[in-house]
């Protein structure tokens, strides 16, 4: 090659080894990209940025900035949540899948372009001398193209299969977003709960602390033991601790929310404690097997495994045209620049006809294999449709259980009411222990607790 040649070469041989290296990434400038873009996020959704000065009891001992309905949460999950936007992504690849599936349908063709020098003359014997076959330096060029034209429905059958899976991914990507709803409401209830247990608590301090204080009266007055004013004091303590892990529990559950927002955990925003009554569970069996028709036909995952039923189908179908030759069409151009050739640029036509005689049966594997799937396949359908019917029925017994223990609750609640003013009053008077008045303002804030947990 001449030194101008290489001059001309060594740029485009430099572009190509350097598209051909893989890009590395920093760590440290991917942590800085990551802080950025959560940045971002929580401005676009109008959360403003905390300070660096800023502490998790200071996020407890203030008004939030902003109360987040349970409706708002969801749209900001559905723009925000990380997890399920990768999800949406993940579906382009299944299009592009498909896509891929199809080419097979269409022409393919090849270009190959030739130069090369022999390092002496091309001679050979004719008669009593001898004579060149072609030229020391030779330039060719050939195109080749395959036409599909017919192979018994296997490419056909394959790109069924590769729409069928690409509708899966986005079934997938629709379960993703009721799951992610259903996580919002999770968490929001939750940290609804949590708020609602602080007051519980707070309140249940603030009642401990008067006992407290109204032992330590009757004890100098000498109506009371110090025994009865010592189990009060443990009891105010016992609350004192109960408060603060409620308050723990609480950034607990506005850090799950945060996450599920994708949100930084930072970001100042509260939700409103009030939620709706749960609905009413259903009384009789055909309530129940009404939910669970709707369920079997509405559940995304139901629908994903009837399309994979029709996978299994079409594999059985494209194993089964394996069986028989494909016939292609293969139009060619090629052109040389051999002077000693007369008609250096011609153009060829045919037909081909390819299959394999013997591949050790692997072919005939492949289709038992394929029949087998379409079993295993409809019977996995019944046991998604069971296991579906199932937690129907799982989901309804935990709403009834709830919904009773409710209403057990309240009765609960308004029992230990009455009892505590009673011993209190009794208290007051001198007739009752300190030990009693405790007992009785723990167990009613205990019931108060457990119904706010019921109804969470």
């Amino acid at each position: 090659m001449s030194r101008r040649r290489l001059l001309i070469a060594a740029p485009a041989l430099a572009a190509v080894l350097g598209a051909c290296r893989s890009e590395r990434f920093d760590r440290v400038a991917e942590a800085r990209r990551a802080e950025v873009e959560t940045a971002a996020r929580a401005e676009a959704e109008g959360f403003a940025p905390v300070g660096r000065e800023a502490t998790m009891d200071g996020a407890l001992g203030k008004a939030p900035a902003r109360i987040l309905t349970l409706a708002e949460c969801e749209r900001i999950a559905v723009r925000n949540n990380l997890a399920y936007r990768t999800r949406l992504l993940e579906t382009r690849l299944s299009d592009e899948q498909a896509r891929s599936a199809l080419s097979a349908l269409l022409p393919r063709g090849t270009a190959e372009l030739t130069a090369k020098r022999r390092s002496n003359e091309p001679l050979v014997a004719a008669g009593t001398g001898v004579a060149a076959f072609e030229d020391q330096e030779t330039r060719a060029f050939s195109l080749g193209l395959i036409l599909p034209i017919f192979d018994f429905g296997a490419t056909w059958y394959a790109w069924s299969a590769a729409q069928d899976v690409r509708d899966q991914e986005r079934l997938a990507a629709t379960r993703a977003r009721q799951t992610l709803i259903r996580d919002v409401r999770v968490a929001y209830a939750q940290l609804a709960g949590a708020l609602r247990d602080v007051e519980l608590t707070q309140a249940e301090v603030a009642a401990a602390a008067e006992a407290h204080r109204t032992a330590r009266s009757l004890e100098r007055e000498g109506l009371s033991t110090a025994a009865d004013t010592s189990f009060v004091e443990a009891r105010a303590a016992s609350a004192e601790l109960g408060f603060t892990l409620a308050r723990r529990d609480l950034l607990l559950a506005r850090s799950a929310l945060a996450r599920t927002l994708s949100i930084p955990v930072w970001s100042d925003f509260g939700v409103d404690p009030k939620l709706p009554d749960p609905p009413p569970p259903p009384r009789t069996a055909g309530e129940v097997q009404d939910l669970e028709r709707a369920a079997v036909l509405a559940r995304p995952e139901l629908h994903a495994h009837d399309l994979e039923r029709s996978i299994a189908d079409a594999r059985v179908r494209r194993a089964f045209a394996e069986f028989f030759p494909r016939l292609d069409a293969t139009p060619d151009f090629d052109w040389s620049s051999n002077s000693r050739v007369v008609n250096p640029a011609f153009f060829t036509g045919g037909l081909t006809v390819a299959h394999a005689l013997l591949d050790g049966s692997a072919t005939l594997s492949r289709y038992r294999a394929a029949g087998a799937q379409v079993d295993v396949e409809r019977e996995r359908a019944l046991l998604v449709a069971m296991s579906v019917t199932y937690e129907v029925d799982l989901r309804v017994l935990e709403l009834s259980r709830a919904w009773d223990g409710i209403a057990a609750g309240e009765r609960l609640v308004e029992a230990q009411e009455r009892l505590a003013r009673e011993v209190r009053a009794q208290h007051r008077e001198g007739l009752g222990s300190g030990a009693d008045l405790a007992r009785a303002v723990a167990d009613e804030h205990a019931a108060r607790r457990e119904l706010n947990r019921t109804r969470t």
